[in-house]
Order: structure tokens, then sequence, then C-alpha cells
């Protein structure tokens, strides 16, 4: 009678096992499997991470030229002025713009400064010195500077421009056109700069660039309430 155990043993006898060349290309193949799966799931991860940070830039850049054009749209005459003619327009560049504003509220127009400080658009503001006549502003902004956008990528690109009511523009024209407006080229004099009846905002945000694939550009266009035709600044 032959035992099991025999047998079993005779079966182990004649079992092979792994070779370790044969062990060594499994962990070889297996190691690039993992390290495939891996890649695919940082590039996945890499993926969504990079996506939420444009929406991030996005939705902040956004929010921040809101509130700039907000204050642009409230542009007036400066506490100082004494025509008919407005002057709410003080400095207009490409990456500067100044004007004037209440932005507090207290009836007083504020001199405002937007700037551009390496990729940072910053914003500073100055009172009106009231206890002279007519009233002044102070020649030096202080210290009250804030951070209004980060991770400006425009380079040399204009982040202003600036419009103008058409010159050609018949106001007794039965049928106007609407497209009115009509860029400025370097409005420098007070004459063009009481001119200028909207300030168009660009710019190419990128907080991250190490993360994000590209920048993320963004426009708007303030109109400036006070500024119509035939009113103040006018054509």
């Amino acid at each position: 009678m032959i035992k099991l155990g025999s047998i079993v043993r005779d079966r182990l006898r004649g079992a092979r096992g792994f070779t370790m060349i044969e062990l060594l290309v499994v962990m070889l193949l297996a190691g690039i499997i993992a390290g495939a799966m891996l890649g695919m799931y940082y590039g996945v991860v890499r993926s969504f991470a990079d996506t939420g940070n444009r929406i991030l830039n996005q939705d902040d850049a956004r929010t921040a030229m809101n509130q700039m054009a907000r204050y642009i749209r409230m542009a007036s005459s400066s506490a100082a002025n004494q025509t008919s003619v407005s002057d709410a327009i003080n400095l207009a560049s490409p990456q500067e713009l100044v004007f004037y504003a209440d932005i507090n509220g207290n009836g007083q127009p504020d001199k405002v400064r937007y700037y551009l400080s390496g990729n940072t658009m910053m914003m500073a503001s100055v009172a009106p010195i009231m206890t002279t006549n007519p009233p002044s502003y102070p020649t030096a902004y202080g210290s009250n500077a804030v951070v209004v956008m980060n991770g400006i990528r425009n380079g040399a690109t204009a982040i202003f421009t600036y419009w103008q009511m058409n010159p050609l523009y018949d106001p007794n024209n039965p049928n106007p056109q609407y497209d009115n407006l009509v860029v400025m080229t370097n409005p420098t004099s007070a004459s063009d700069l009481s001119k200028i009846l909207a300030v168009g905002l660009t710019v190419y945000v990128n907080e991250v660039p190490k993360l994000s694939k590209g920048n993320v550009r963004l426009d708007s266009l303030a109109q400036i309430r006070q500024r119509y035709n035939g009113g103040l600044g006018g054509s």
C-alpha cells in the first residue's frame, strides 16, 4: 500500500521553483507597471491641481478687476477743479492710471493711483487737503498702497487703454452709430485727458506659472459715469 506521504514527497521532488533570473524579470516588469500607474496617477492629480489653480486665478483676478472698474466708473473732477471741464483723469499711461474718485464715500474725491509693481497691481490713494483754497493734494502717496492683483504676466503689453468719442460723431444725426468710442493714442495733454470717456482693462494672470499651462486673459471696459457728450469732459 502506497502511503500518502510518499506521494507528496515524490511530487514535491518533481516540482521546479523559480530561478533568480525569472524573479528579477518579474520584479522588473512589476516595477515598470507600477511606475507607469504612478505616472498616470500623478498626471491626473497635476491636471486637477492645474485646473483648480487656473480657476482660482481667474476668480481672484475677476474680482479685482470688478473693483477696479467700479472705482474707475466713479471718476469725477478733483476737489481742486474750479472749471466746467472735468479733470477726472490725472495720468493715463499703458500700465499706470491716476484719477479722482470718492472711494471712501465721504463726499470728497480722493486721488487714486493704479500702478504695476513687478507682477503685482497696486492701488494707492490720498485725500484732498481741504484747508487750502482751492483744495490741494499731497505730492506723495505715503505708505497706504494695497495689493489689488497678483500674478500679472502682461510684460510690456498695455493694461489700460483709453477711449474717447469718435471725433466724427454727430449728436444731431437721427441715426447715430453705436460704436462711437475709439481708442486714444498716448493721451498726455490736459485736453486729451478730459476727452477720455472709458478705460479698458486687459490683464494676463498666472499666480503659479509652474503649475498652470498658460496665462488667463481677462478684459473689462469701464465707462466713466460723469462723462457724456456735451457734458463735463465731453468732446
